[in-house]
């Protein structure tokens, strides 16, 4: 019973062990943080909204227009540009650089704007 139960320990031990050297491995990590951080590098100039740093990387972005999405994780979807807020994933208000205001009325309720079809009476 003893040595059924020190083999179990030794093979979590080992399971804990191995998960940690294989999340550590370079290529692994390097992957996760391309897929979280990538900034806008040498076009950001180019970017619409101006340009934000990420909260996450620490790296600039193009910032995020009216309507377009936005925050989720560790704001992978991306940050609103100034005078604007991130409302149910995507930016409302207006932007302060170039003064476009949002189209929908209530980014919350943005699905549920589909025309309901009734069936007809007879």
């Amino acid at each position: 019973m003893l040595a059924a139960q020190t083999i179990r320990i030794a093979v979590l031990l080992a399971i804990v062990l191995l998960y940690d050297k294989c999340s550590g491995y370079p290529s692994v990590r390097q992957k996760q943080e391309m897929a979280l951080c990538s900034g806008c590098g040498d076009f950001c100039h180019k970017c619409e909204y101006g340009v934000v740093i990420s909260n996450a990387c620490g790296v600039p972005q193009c910032a995020k227009g009216p309507d377009e999405p936005c925050g989720g994780r560790g704001e992978r979807l991306g940050i609103c540009a100034e005078g604007m807020s991130c409302i149910c994933n995507q930016c409302f208000g207006c932007s302060s650089e170039k003064l476009k205001c949002s189209k929908i009325k209530d980014p919350c309720w943005r699905d549920f704007n589909v025309p309901v079809r009734r069936p007809a009476i007879m």
